[in-house]
């Protein structure tokens, strides 16, 4: 009997989260002037599971792992999701995100990063950069206009909180470096997870692993990548590719990461 109620309880709480929704169906568009949000979690948080739903109403929910803890030699995970415009909070139990996921898989509300086609024809997309001396940082965002034709190349990155110990990549730009390892001080936000929103903004979702603590931002930019969050410029940095691969060029990793260390640390101090 206790079972069966702990099951109604669950079944009730994740059916009430998506029917808060409803009662106020059709509310975004337009959006609130909110352009970026970061989310600390746990330091025990490495990989932070991010998922993103599309509301009924229209509001984007954003969910992750908070905090993790070891149980009798087992992972536990406490999962949270944050919804991007209202700003409401909830925890999710394991039964409760499962279930929860599994509703919203159905109803097809869980999200993938996609291009971003705007109304315009213009296009954001993310390209990976695979060569072997310019790959230091594989990822860079990239604006076409309608024609196809390339308008911009944006790398986004974020300062580590210490240098962290990264065993060398086997690649031409490192054949000359002599150690096994380097030190690790700027990347691209792992996890990442973006899409356009139906106002002609798109939305970015990353984790920030070696902040501290870590955390979980939320960037919402134009489609000429104009954005007012304050993240911008002191959390992350974007900045054009042509500046990249002027200083990355044959260096190897410790050399570019030293080098954007501090471009990023000035950027961050004349900001």
């Amino acid at each position: 009997m206790l079972n069966k109620i702990l099951i109604l309880l669950i079944l009730f709480s994740c059916v009430s989260f998506v029917s808060l929704a409803d009662q106020n169906a059709q509310k975004y568009p337009p959006y609130p002037d909110v352009w970026g949000i970061d989310i600390p979690v746990a330091k025990s948080v490495s990989y932070s599971a991010i998922h993103v739903v599309r509301m009924p109403e229209g509001d984007y929910l954003i969910v992750y792992i908070k905090d993790k803890a070891e149980v009798k030699g087992k992972n536990r995970f406490q999962y949270e999701g944050r919804l991007l415009f209202s700003g409401h909070v909830r925890e999710f139990s394991i039964d409760e995100y499962n279930e929860f996921f599994s509703n919203m898989r159905k109803e097809k509300r869980v999200l993938k990063s996609s291009p971003s086609i705007f109304s315009d024809g213009s296009k954001v997309e993310m390209i990976r950069d695979i060569g072997p001396k310019v790959s230091t940082f594989e990822w860079y965002m990239q604006g076409k206009d309608k024609s196809g034709k390339v308008l911009t190349r944006k790398k986004l990155l974020y300062l580590y909180d210490k240098p962290v110990k990264i065993d060398i990549r086997l690649a031409e730009r490192n054949f000359d470096y002599k150690k096994e390892y380097y030190y690790g001080k700027v990347d691209w936000p792992s996890e990442m997870i973006y899409f356009r929103l139906e106002d002609d903004t798109f939305l970015m979702v990353g984790f920030l692993k070696y902040q501290n603590p870590p955390s979980v931002v939320v960037i919402r930019f134009d489609q000429n990548f104009g954005t007012r969050s304050d993240l911008l410029g002191k959390k992350i940095f974007l900045f054009n590719e042509e500046i990249y691969h002027k200083y990355n060029g044959p260096r190897d990793d410790q050399a570019v990461n030293d080098f954007f260390y501090n471009y990023l640390r000035k950027t961050r101090k004349e900001n």
